[in-house]
């Protein structure tokens, strides 16, 4: 890859279901006995979850409300609440409402029931999601989940919001002749928390897209790799992007044209498509910083 970079954390729980999938509802006593619990009742705002008696052989998609919103779409970034319930049990394993907060995640990141499931959806719409065994953890869930090898899983999930949609991914445009410095370019200014400095420590989320300028060929891209956005250390990534990215909002898109000095110089990624002495031209849309 041309960037170091580590893949945007994938959301619940290598998929789905994160901090509270497989919480205890039991605690061992000074005796070595299990002392008893009493759940606590679901948030006023979680929605109930009708199970079926059997399991499906295919997704089951049901609208349960139709928003009004934008439109989910392959790759798309999004932001939800869900609860998750056992098919064959009826036993809640997961609830974003009992974290009292969202979560956001990239289509690509999650389980296939998810993936495939939330195509159509209409930001403000509530839907229904019966997943078989095969689209979701099949024989194999993780551990602590709660999950029994071979269930099927019932989802509602509310959509809040079509954070990134991949049908945004921009075109990238090539300057005619490469520049000797690096050249900075707002397409669109954000509105957002900023980039003040190319600091250790200061961690973005971007979406980009990265051409070749003798080739004209596209050699990278954050909206086809199957994982997402990218999240990196801005100070641990090539000096075009740490130099180039500084001043940026989140929300905005910016073309950086690199010169091979700020870029991979003569001594490109074994392997990548980049040539020696290449001028790169990245467009990148910050979505997050820190």
């Amino acid at each position: 890859m041309t960037l170091h970079r580590s893949v945007l954390a994938a959301v619940l729980l290598a998929c789905l279901v994160l901090a509270s999938c497989g919480d205890d509802d039991s605690a061992d006593g000074a005796d070595g006995e299990t002392a008893e619990t009493t759940q606590a009742p679901p948030p006023a705002d979680q929605p109930e979850v009708v199970v079926p008696d059997s399991a499906p052989e295919t997704l089951v998609v049901e609208d349960l409300t139709e928003g009004s919103g934008a439109v989910v779409g392959a790759h798309d970034m999004v932001r939800v609440d869900y609860v998750g319930v056992a098919q064959s049990t009826g036993e809640q394993f997961d609830s974003s409402y009992a974290r009292g907060e969202p979560v956001e995640f990239s289509l690509d990141a999650v389980i296939p029931g998810w993936s495939e499931g939330l195509l159509g959806m209409k930001e403000g719409g509530r839907r229904q999601l019966v997943i078989p065994a095969d689209m979701a953890y099949g024989d194999t869930p993780p551990p602590g989940s709660g999950i029994e090898p071979g269930e099927a899983l019932v989802f509602v999930v509310d959509l809040h919001e079509v954070t990134v949609s991949y049908a945004d991914k921009p075109d990238v445009e090539l300057p005619a002749e490469a520049p000797a410095d690096l050249v900075i370019e707002d397409l669109e200014v954000g509105d957002g928390a900023e980039i003040d400095a190319a600091e250790p420590g200061t961690v973005v989320t971007v979406h980009y897209v990265g051409v070749s300028l003798d080739s004209g060929e596209e050699f990278d891209s954050s909206w086809d790799n199957g994982n997402g956005p990218v999240q990196f250390d801005i100070s641990q990534v090539i000096s075009g992007w740490s130099e180039g990215l500084v001043g940026m909002k989140e929300g905005g898109r910016r073309r950086l044209i690199i010169p091979p000095d700020k870029g991979y110089g003569d001594d490109p990624p074994p392997g990548s498509p980049i040539s020696a002495g290449d001028t790169l031209v990245f467009v990148v849309d910050l979505i997050s910083v820190g």
